[in-house]
């Protein structure tokens, strides 16, 4: 049966998934034991179990390379009721070539230039080195406020699903040699539409903790890249004042970590006009105990 082509590279191709003749494979594949243990899930489900269940996505693509059409694999990203989630499985004869690589390089090309999703999100367990590699060289940031707490599927342990996320290159309006400006979002990668609407985060492209781990030329990056977006907020928005800054660690509410400055325009309409950074950390019931 002829499949139809997605997307190509020189090596490998993302084509439609046909579950008469994929269904197998993707199960078969499911009941590896490193697969499981990648994706914190033991299967117990037969074939027909799992074939009538099916497999729920907005996208889904067998992997097929090229030099003999092999099928060597499988991507599919979350139902369109949820964040984005962009997930991967290479059958296990095929594991350790960079196939993985390739083929999350072109679903995420996928994801934004076919389906015009402003981000995409995908998870691994830092026991799972290999998928962690792979999302570091496709370019994914942390994004801690959507890791999840879990249990071991086997040992009942604590267990966390890390979260990344990667933003389309079309809605990064801003970008220099070491740093990007891109619009701040809620914990689901939506924009703000009620309050902190124009704010922005400017982030290194480099994974640093914390300001204080920026190199000369980030920080030089970055003050070049706070003018441009001042800039172009003082036209769009015509803010009465600004909030610029950091949350550095846990104690000061930093939730992503991954150091980030804060943009936020105000205005001298909202109800908390006229407070500032320290407003509420000054208060007397902040005070440490004696």
């Amino acid at each position: 049966m002829d499949r139809k082509v997605y997307l190509s590279d020189e090596c490998i191709s993302l084509t439609e998934y046909i579950e008469s003749e994929d269904d197998l494979d993707n199960y078969v594949c499911w009941q590896d034991k490193d697969t499981q243990s990648g994706y914190n899930h033991k299967s117990t489900e037969s074939f027909e179990e799992f074939s009538k269940r099916g497999i729920k996505s907005q996208f889904i693509a067998t992997i097929v390379r090229l030099s003999d059409d092999a099928k060597i694999g499988s991507i599919f990203l979350s139902t369109d009721d949820t964040a984005p989630d962009l997930a991967l499985m290479i059958y296990k004869p095929f594991r350790g070539s960079g196939y993985g690589t390739r083929a999350f390089l072109l679903g995420i090309k996928y994801c934004f230039e076919e389906l015009n999703l402003e981000c995409v999100h995908a998870g691994c367990y830092s026991h799972n080195t290999a998928s962690c590699k792979i999302l570091k060289k496709c370019g994914f940031f942390p994004f801690p406020r959507g890791n999840q707490e879990e249990k071991h599927y086997l040992t009942g342990e604590d267990i966390t699903q890390l979260d990344y996320i990667k933003y389309n290159p079309v809605c990064i309006e801003f970008a220099n040699d070491t740093v990007i400006g891109v619009p701040s979002t809620n914990a689901d990668g939506t924009l703000f539409d009620k309050t902190l609407i124009g704010s922005y985060v400017i982030i290194p492209k480099s994974y640093v903790s914390t300001p204080f781990d920026l190199t000369e030329a980030e920080w030089i990056d970055t003050k070049k890249m706070l003018d441009i977006i001042k800039e172009y907020l003082d036209k769009k928005y015509k803010p009465d004042g600004y909030n610029v800054g950091w949350n550095v660690g846990k104690t000061a509410g930093q939730e992503v970590h991954h150091a980030h400055m804060h943009i936020i325009p105000r205005h001298a309409d909202e109800p908390y006009a006229g407070r500032g950074i320290r407003s509420w950390i000054k208060r007397e019931d902040n005070r440490r105990p004696n």
